[in-house]
């Protein structure tokens, strides 16, 4: 998809002439990510960069028909704010990447009709275990989250049983038969890439 990583613009290596060809291209762009606001600890200081930033990406996205994958850190009421104020959130998938924001900002985020992508390293903390289990069904999907880096090797059949793993794991920890869960996220991803 079409992107506009907000490490990019807190790092200086994209600036408003990258934001104006975003949006120049959104148009005709179905899949939109991974966009959104990073005000963690080394990114805080470029929260207005990211948030205009953002704005022009989210008004680039409204009208519908897109999917968008949204990366938000200690950002998300941000995020959804910025989605709302442009009208991005009708009409579109949003997915939050990652979810990590308050438990009222992911009752906030499904209220809107977001969804969530959840991957290995999401399970591996309490918070977001409690968060797998909290998203409805209809909502989740799986994600790898990889490569990490640029240039990185990518093991489609170890991340595919990496994600098996997980699957089991989710499916257990939402008391649900694996197969069920495996069937509604593949009818999930279908409906979102149709």
């Amino acid at each position: 998809g079409l992107g506009l990583h907000p490490w990019w613009i807190a790092d200086g290596r994209l600036g408003s002439q990258d934001v104006a060809l975003f949006e120049r291209l959104a148009k005709d762009e179905r899949f939109i990510g991974e966009v959104g606001l990073d005000f963690g600890r080394d990114r805080a200081e470029t929260r207005d960069a990211q948030v205009a930033a953002f704005e022009r990406v989210a008004r680039a996205c409204a009208g519908g028909g897109k999917v968008l994958s949204i990366h938000a850190v200690k950002a998300a009421g941000e995020a959804l704010d910025v989605l709302e104020r442009a009208g991005a959130l009708a009409g579109n998938a949003c997915i939050f990447h990652w979810f990590s924001g308050t438990s009222d900002e992911l009752q906030r985020a499904v209220r809107t009709g977001c969804f969530f992508s959840i991957n290995p390293r999401m399970l591996a903390s309490k918070r977001g275990r409690a968060y797998a289990q909290a998203v409805p069904a209809e909502r989740l999907l799986l994600e790898t989250d990889a490569p990490s880096q640029a240039g990185e090797r990518y093991d489609a059949p170890a991340e595919a049983a990496r994600l098996a793993v997980m699957l089991e794991a989710l499916a257990d920890l939402r008391r649900t038969p694996r197969d069920d869960l495996a069937a509604r996220i593949a009818r999930t991803g279908r409906e979102l890439l149709r």
